[in-house]
């Protein structure tokens, strides 16, 4: 009754609205709208190729779509493998393709909010399981059981569990996305490339490929009764286990979070966990330039444990984003080395510095720690977007600034003027002007 919105009324402070989740299916057509149209691999620096569509998993939960309040509609998530490659390494995958909707009553419709993909391998694991049900006699909050805990997803009688990627590989996406969400885009992928077209009306075919990176994760283990009140400030009962939950990694207070926790694990991190994820960001940015209601305008990409979670900031000529993380590797003495990497519009890049469609030139630093290492640093411009990257710098909190800049052009340069020259023919001479004039047949310049 919760969710039936054809008759349910709206009241109280709390009753705003519902919430959905859609995982969308693969194009079963060369018409279809919101979906994934092709996954492809490249392993060890070959071409990519076509991965191997396996099925959708079976069970779950699937709510089919309802025209009348523009609801999309939602299946469960894809399963494929690579052994349509000729260098397979017997990998299997899941993608997800996840709109995020939001049903105002005031207008009784859904409108997209937010827009996720992600791409994860995985191995398979036979046991007791179970696909995730839900019991409608159950109240609306508990009724959903979402499967093992551990799993990534899970089917009857078997779990998918997530492992790293290959190393070397390098993963393209291709989607029929909707033109509802515009603005920055945040990822975990390293050297992105991004494509994007209008497919129909209401949807872009958008192609988006990078390598996965290797996030830092770190560990502080403690008992709940000794928590300080900052440690109770982002503490949750999350149900099956007590633990902090805090900041997300691109939530706002991330630094103050780090920064707590940094000395009680020794500036270390604990591990790794390999990543390839896109997601839309709502985060503002006042800046005309850098904020498109009509069109994405960029996406920023790192492997930092935090990140700022919006487009870069623009003050003084240079745009910055800061990143945080554990400067150490688990061993406590070999540094953690981050990756960043930006992409923008050219036409963005160059409204915000008023420049001329005349070639751009970056300078970028990372700057804000002691022992910092030298990054790695690139610029690139086609299609109609500017790459740039930094590559190798350390962490604790640093901030990465970049200066894009254009040769000037002499203002007389642009005018092309007349020149007068004399030729000469024996006793006879002409004049000849003109941009580059040149003596008749017989004449000499004199």
């Amino acid at each position: 009754p919760a969710c039936a919105l054809k008759t349910r009324t709206w009241s109280g402070p709390g009753d705003q609205g519902v919430i959905g989740w859609s995982v969308l299916p693969i194009c079963n057509s060369q018409a279809s709208d919101n979906c994934i149209e092709k996954f492809e691999i490249a392993y060890d620096g070959a071409n990519f190729a076509s991965a191997k569509f396996l099925r959708t998993l079976a069970g779950g939960l699937s709510i089919p779509s309802d025209p009348t309040f523009d609801y999309i509609g939602g299946g469960t998530t894809s399963i494929w493998d690579d052994s349509t490659l000729s260098n397979s390494k017997k990998q299997s995958y899941m993608t997800n393709f996840i709109y995020s909707s939001f049903f105002d009553p005031t207008i009784k419709k859904f409108t997209v909010g937010n827009i996720s993909l992600s791409i994860v391998p995985v191995r398979e694991v036979l046991g007791d399981y179970k696909a995730p049900v839900m019991d409608k006699n159950l109240p609306a909050n508990n009724r959903i059981s979402f499967g093992p805990r551990g799993s990534v997803w899970s089917e009857d009688g078997v779990m998918g569990v997530a492992t790293d990627f290959p190393s070397a590989s390098k993963f393209r996406l291709t989607v029929r996305s909707t033109n509802q969400v515009t603005g920055w885009f945040k990822a975990r992928l390293k050297d992105p490339s991004i494509d994007i077209q209008k497919f129909s009306q209401s949807n872009n075919k958008v192609v988006i490929e990078g390598e996965p990176v290797s996030v830092p994760t770190f560990v502080y283990t403690k008992f709940k009764s000794e928590f300080t009140p900052k440690e109770n400030k982002w503490w949750q009962n999350n149900g099956q286990s007590n633990s902090t939950t805090g900041a997300g990694a691109d939530q706002q207070d991330i630094f103050e979070y780090l920064d707590y926790f940094r000395p009680l694990v020794n500036d270390r991190a604990a591990g790794f966990n390999t990543l390839w994820t896109v997601n839309s960001t709502n985060w503002g940015n006042q800046n005309k330039c850098l904020m498109d209601s009509s069109r994405v305008v960029g996406i920023v990409s790192t492997n930092a444990m935090g990140f700022n979670g919006n487009s870069p900031s623009y003050k003084d000529g240079t745009l910055n984003y800061q990143v945080a993380g554990m400067h150490y590797m688990p061993d406590g003495k070999s540094l953690v080395e981050g990756t960043y990497d930006l992409l923008i519009r050219s036409d963005a890049a160059r409204c915000l510095y008023g420049f001329s469609n005349a070639p751009i030139q970056a300078s970028i630093s990372v700057t804000g720690e002691a022992d910092q290492k030298v990054a790695t640093t690139a610029m690139t411009e086609g299609n109609g977007w500017i790459k740039l990257s930094a590559y190798g710098f350390t962490f604790s909190d640093p901030t990465i600034s970049v200066k894009l800049s254009q040769a000037k052009v002499q203002a007389n340069a642009l005018v092309k003027k007349n020149v007068t020259i004399t030729c000469i023919k024996g006793k006879i001479s002409k004049k000849v002007s003109g941009i580059s004039p040149k003596c008749p047949s017989g004449y000499k310049k004199r």
